[in-house]
């Protein structure tokens, strides 16, 4: 490794740092994206919600978790998290990203009678309604 990121991945605290934000980064961005999912139905029901976040987590923790056991674990920045990752933890991600949609769900569900933000992103993916 050359330039900055070798050097911010030498110290544990700055790679620890920079390993959450980028996670909570990523999470952010990928709310929106369930976001425009949710914004394709004509949902009112905070289950019809909960239910489609099952189904997108379960498609994002697939295929992140493909990623993973293919490329992560060989290329991680970090030497000591370059281990062979067994089923245990592709199914773990696995999990972890249901939870995130049925999350997602249940807050947006909740909200969506009270605030417009699923009108909102419902027009700009799908033009012509409301």
């Amino acid at each position: 490794m050359d330039g900055e990121l070798a050097e911010v991945v030498k110290d544990e605290r700055k790679w620890k740092s920079v390993g959450f934000l980028l996670h909570f980064v990523l999470g952010v961005v990928f709310a929106f994206f369930y976001l425009g999912v949710w914004g394709l139905f004509d949902f009112t029901r905070p289950i019809e919600f909960i239910l489609l976040g099952v189904c997108v987590g379960f498609a994002h923790g697939m295929v992140f978790s493909i990623m993973l056991v293919n490329l992560v674990s060989e290329h991680h920045p970090r030497r000591k998290f370059r281990q062979e990752v067994g089923v245990g933890v592709a199914l773990s991600y696995l999990l972890a990203h249901v939870v995130y949609g049925v999350a997602l769900g249940a807050m947006t569900g909740a909200l969506n009678n009270r605030f417009e933000t699923m009108q909102a992103i419902a027009r700009i993916v799908r033009p012509g309604i409301g």
